[in-house]
């Protein structure tokens, strides 16, 4: 329940009728090059002139018209509103709104009509953002884009409604993932709210999905209130929800959490999701003690744009090997793979993985950067490139951080991580290795590539002459084998040269027949 009031604010655009220009441009809009604009005097609903709006483009579908931005309450309803003419079977408008926190909002469009038509949305302002820009977007319907539409836009409107809005929730998490019973359990809970926040509460049940028990927060900082849930005996599984009311009276209540008292002994530990083209050769690998059951242990796909489930992989029945990883494959081609399931191909970054016991997270992995729906602990891992791995490192190693806890490694299912792809970037890029002394038809070289780039190795003979060359473009740190033909070369001694991105190799090799 809250009281609520309202102020309608006035049009908050400038020039919003196009009636002033200057060296043909519209005052105070600007416009994307797929797109150019005219004053126009003859089809016009009110003033004395409105926009011609041409989507010339044939390189894109749509192109932007926007206003400047005008300053909003974060959390306000925003009212927007723009007449259009729009009788071009070739293209269409869409009414849009462009806010500095990066979050756009998209209406309907408008359709073929001899009549003027008006555009309007009502949405609320992201509580991220201060400002936004009235936008409308134009679409060339046509096969091909040929860029031909041609459309009239007239009196824009941005106007913000003065209400109460009710606290929003941004996040909430607990940390520890899952405490040991002798220590209390810290939520986190990140508020924002167009007033203040006046009175709130954290209530919690022991093994009950009804929470009864009630407490306030222990400390504020910023945005983030902190609750302290105190310790629970082993085994125990805690639910909890929040409550807040703001300065208007309006009260926002969360979602019901849970976690889970103990240590399960198992963790995340390595996940490779991306590979160069059609993914293949992807896996999961857990950690934990030798011999723990995975009876109701279930490893979770979070969707980063909307934090549903997306894939579940269910290891009933499985336990942890002797050797203390448990690897989940794609397929065949993944080493020491325990399980094989297409369903461990997951969704490249920013996504997030969820280890749960009987449907509680136990651990989490969120990775990638941007906006996104984060259900990881602390703040994101890197996103990975490649064929390399997130890893723990050293192994098993758990912060409740999953940027401290996890880098980018080279693959390693089933076995350990033995360094960060930064380390071994640091050391030489590559190892050429031969036998220096040669005989036969075929001389065999090994490039071990210890980083993505382009490998240029050529052989010369001792008057400087090339006789043979291979380039390639290497995506992943890899091992490749090179064949020389030497059937047609003289014996002798020859001087193989490599050079990977700054670094230059040369080495001498002597042929006999």
């Amino acid at each position: 329940m809250f009281s609520a009031f309202f102020l309608l604010a006035d049009n908050l655009l400038v020039n919003p009728g196009f009636e002033f220009w200057t060296e043909n441009n519209p005052d105070n809009w600007t416009y994307e090059s797929g797109i150019t604009v005219y004053s126009e005097e003859g089809t016009v609903h009110g003033g004395n002139f409105s926009l011609k709006d041409s989507l010339i483009t044939q390189t894109q579908d749509n192109a932007d018209l926007v206003s400047e931005l005008v300053k909003v309450t974060p959390g306000a309803l925003c009212t927007l509103r723009v007449w259009v003419y729009d009788n071009d079977p070739a293209g269409r408008l869409r009414l849009s709104a462009f806010w500095n926190s990066g979050d756009s909002d998209y209406d309907s469009y408008s359709v073929d009509s001899e009549e003027w038509q008006q555009l309007e949305m009502e949405v609320n302002a992201p509580f991220t953002a201060d400002s936004g820009r009235l936008a409308m977007r134009a679409y060339d319907t046509k096969e091909n884009w040929d860029g031909d539409a041609v459309f009239y836009i007239d009196d824009a409107e941005f106007i913000t409604t003065t209400t109460p809005v009710p606290p929003f929730i941004k996040r909430i998490w607990h940390k520890p993932t899952h405490p040991l019973p002798a220590y209390e359990e810290n939520v986190y809970a990140e508020i924002l709210d167009d007033g203040n926040i006046t009175d709130d509460s954290l209530y919690y049940g022991i093994n009950n999905p009804d929470p009864c028990f009630g407490i306030y927060h222990s400390a504020i900082n910023g945005d983030t209130f902190l609750y302290s849930i105190p310790c629970q005996a082993e085994g125990d599984t805690v639910f909890y929800y929040l409550w807040v009311k703001d300065d208007y009276d309006s009260i926002t209540v969360s979602d019901t959490n849970a976690y889970y008292v103990g240590n399960k002994g198992i963790v995340i530990n390595e996940v490779c999701y991306d590979i160069p083209g059609s993914d293949t050769a992807c896996f999961i690998e857990l950690y934990g003690f030798p011999g723990a059951s995975l009876d109701g242990i279930e490893v979770v796909g979070v969707n980063g744009l909307n934090g549903e489930d997306y894939e579940v992989i269910d290891l009933t029945g499985y336990s942890i090997p002797p050797d203390g990883f448990f690897v989940i494959a794609q397929d065949s081609c993944v080493a020491n793979a325990d399980t094989i399931t297409d369903n461990v191909d997951l969704q490249n970054g920013p996504d997030n993985i969820e280890l749960r016991f009987n449907g509680i997270a136990i651990d989490a992995l969120g990775y990638g950067s941007g906006d996104f729906i984060f259900t990881g602990e602390g703040l994101p891992a890197p996103d990975i490139e490649d064929t390399n791995s997130l890893s723990r490192y050293p192994n098993g190693e758990d912060t409740d951080n999953n940027v401290n806890d996890f880098v980018v490694t080279l693959r390693s299912p089933g076995e350990e991580t033995t360094a960060s792809v930064e380390e071994i970037y640091s050391e030489t890029p590559f190892e050429l290795s031969f036998s220096s002394v040669m005989s036969g038809q075929r001389a065999n070289f090994v490039i071990d590539v210890r980083k993505k780039g382009d490998i240029d190795f050529s052989i010369f003979n001792v008057l400087g002459q090339r006789v043979f060359e291979f380039k390639k473009d290497f995506l992943s740190p890899t091992s490749h084998k090179i064949e020389w033909n030497t059937k047609d070369v003289c014996p002798g001694v020859y001087f193989c040269r490599l050079n990977f991105e700054e670094t230059n190799l040369t080495e001498k090799v002597l042929i006999l027949k």
